[in-house]
């Protein structure tokens, strides 16, 4: 083929207003991709997270709640759980493994039904020391409301402390114990059930199995202690001369203006508590 038989292509250089153009377009979706200043400023300052914060609050938290709650139980809640916790035994923890079929199913027939009989029987050992604790309260509420009567009660600071402590504490199993007893359809609800396996898996390291617990014993640590202040208001009756005078101190028995402070500051303190814990025991029978 000759020269002049081949094929002419006819080639167009660029123009500059195209090249420009690439070259503004290539320049933009660099600066695209390109992280803005706010943006990094905004990935290197991470946001304080409030998960974080109660973590570290929820140790203090626990430690405040658990102390409380075991003295005014007496270490009774600690009690409870130990002995009328939910123990699984080892066929039951065998027929629910994973690879069982009933765990398959997410039903195992026999455990519920060991597991209500169970609660059933907690549930009715619960209401014989309720209505024990519902006699004693009441004979214990008139005698600290007589103890009230006598002058060496009522003058003494001590003694009219002891006095109005043993007549909170036993309105508060009074009036706990006929609560629990008159709410026996809900502790025999399956969702008190379910709680009660909860706790009983979780433990004392939550502070809502420890409220659980607390609040069952509540009324039987508040029969134990208006015991110990009606006790302890009869040996100052007993100690204390009809003058005022104690035979166990120096001078006047009468205390003064700090004494007078200490036991309102006292009493008010046990009041306030007892009603939040009166509140608890309500709130837990209003859940779903």
């Amino acid at each position: 083929m000759t020269s002049s038989e081949l094929p002419i292509f006819n080639v167009k250089a660029p123009s500059r207003a195209m090249a420009r153009g690439e070259i503004a377009r290539s320049s933009s979706s660099e600066v695209d991709r390109l992280p803005s200043q706010t943006e990094q400023n905004s990935t290197s300052r991470p946001e304080p997270s409030h998960s974080n914060i109660d973590e570290q609050l929820f140790p203090i938290i626990y430690y405040i709640g658990y102390n409380v709650w075991m003295a005014l139980t007496l270490g009774l809640a600690r009690f409870y759980y130990t002995t009328w916790r939910l123990v699984q035994s080892q066929s039951t923890t065998e027929n629910t493994s994973p690879d069982s079929p009933a765990s398959s199913l997410g039903i195992n027939v026999a455990n519920v039904f060991l597991v209500h009989a169970k609660w059933h029987r907690l549930v009715r050992k619960l209401m014989k020391v309720w209505k024990l604790v519902r006699l004693g309260c009441a004979l214990l509420l008139p005698l600290s409301i007589a103890f009230l009567q006598l002058d060496s009660v009522f003058n003494n600071v001590l003694g009219r402390t002891t006095a109005i402590s043993a007549f909170i504490f036993s309105s508060t199993g009074l009036a706990l114990s006929c609560l629990f007893i008159a709410s026996k359809t809900t502790f025999n609800d399956r969702n008190f059930r379910n709680k009660w396996v909860e706790v009983s898996r979780s433990g004392l390291e939550t502070m809502e199995a420890v409220e659980f617990w607390a609040l069952l014993a509540l009324p039987l640590s508040s029969l134990v202690w208006s015991v110990l202040f009606c006790v302890s208001t009869i040996l100052i009756v007993v100690w204390t001369e009809q003058n005022g005078r104690g035979i166990l101190t120096n001078g006047d028995y009468n205390v003064g203006q700090a004494a007078f402070v200490s036991s309102a500051t006292f009493l008010t303190t046990l009041t306030l508590t007892i009603i939040a814990q009166i509140y608890r025991a309500m709130k837990m029978f209003r859940r779903p």
